[in-house]
């Protein structure tokens, strides 16, 4: 990875072809999609209790599960080699301005403001921001306690949207950003989800900053839990668009060389059944909203295999990482 401003390019001159790559396989997602909402639409009929999830919603169910398993030890020794690999680049150090896009509960951008960095949240899930506020003033309790003068939230301000709606072109003369940033950060988020918006992020990165963006390599919880979803209902699921691949030999094709690195770690997730249940739609289904009869009997497969209450699963996880300069 080139470390200056005048960064040399290679480009491969075939970027439409991975642009048009990435878009099938979006398309491919969002007929499946409409098909979903078809079906939705017909459990609202059948059953007055059915309504249509919105994904900010989704995201605020899922706020507290997902700051707790941030916590874990396994999860930790993988962030601090990734920040590791930010401060040996040259992307995180003190006084560095840095976007975080889809911040969540602040698994990165309460690290990042520890370490000097003045860091934008972009987050547009309000539970999201609460849990992220909670840990905000926990450090700072932390520090008082410590006869510290450091205050977290004088570093981090907090920007509730998502970065589809964030218009790049006037965000700067608008005043939602104050300057262009030393690092444009997006880890596995539904952020940067197609060329558009990971080219938005570029942008947002001053000339000579850096960017970093993460996704499942081969699938993630989708895929994990493809085999149950086939027992039960018959049903295939396939990898979709967010998968490393494309973001990767997209930035290739530019002429960008990242640094790149894949994370591979067995992760169990322990939940109670209607979390499991929730979990498991989630990632598969998008939505919470399906047949009822199908519910009943993905409800009774986690009971079967609960024990005490909780449904525990191990599935193998492989993460892309790339760090690059623009």
């Amino acid at each position: 990875m080139q470390k200056n401003k005048n960064m040399l390019l290679f480009p491969t001159k075939n970027e439409q072809l991975w642009e048009e790559l990435w878009l099938s396989a979006i398309k491919k997602e969002d007929k499946k999609d409409s098909s979903k909402e078809s079906e939705q639409n017909k459990n609202k009929q059948n059953n007055a209790d059915a309504v249509k999830d919105d994904p900010i919603k989704r995201w605020d169910r899922m706020a507290g599960g997902f700051a707790k398993r941030s916590g874990s030890p396994e999860a930790l020794k993988r962030k601090e080699k990734i920040l590791s690999m930010l401060k040996e680049a040259g992307a995180l150090k003190e006084s560095a301005k840095i976007l975080d896009i889809g911040a969540g509960p602040g698994n990165w951008t309460i690290p990042m403001a520890e370490a000097g960095a003045v860091v934008t949240a972009l987050e547009p899930s309000g539970e999201m921001i609460n849990e992220l506020k909670r840990r905000i003033e926990k450090n700072r309790l932390d520090q008082k306690k410590m006869s510290s003068q450091i205050d977290l939230s004088n570093q981090i301000d907090i920007v509730q949207k998502t970065w589809q709606e964030v218009n790049i072109e006037t965000a700067f003369k608008d005043g939602l950003f104050k300057d262009k940033f030393d690092l444009v950060f997006a880890s596995m988020t539904p952020g940067i989800s197609n060329p558009e918006t990971l080219l938005k992020a570029m942008k947002a990165a001053k000339s000579g900053g850096f960017c970093y963006l993460s996704s499942f390599s081969g699938g993630g919880w989708r895929n994990a839990y493809k085999q149950i979803w086939k027992e039960l209902f018959d049903e295939d699921i396939e990898s979709h668009g967010g998968d490393f691949i494309y973001p990767f030999n997209y930035i290739y094709a530019l002429g960008y060389r990242p640094l790149v690195e894949f994370n591979i770690w067995e992760h169990e997730r322990a939940e109670s059944i209607q979390d499991s249940l929730e979990t498991i739609l989630f990632f598969v289904h998008g939505s919470s909203d399906i047949k009822s009869e199908k519910k009943a009997k993905l409800i009774k497969y986690i009971e079967s295999k609960a024990e005490d209450g909780i449904f525990k699963y191990k599935h193998q996880i492989c993460q892309g990482v790339m760090l690059w300069q623009v």
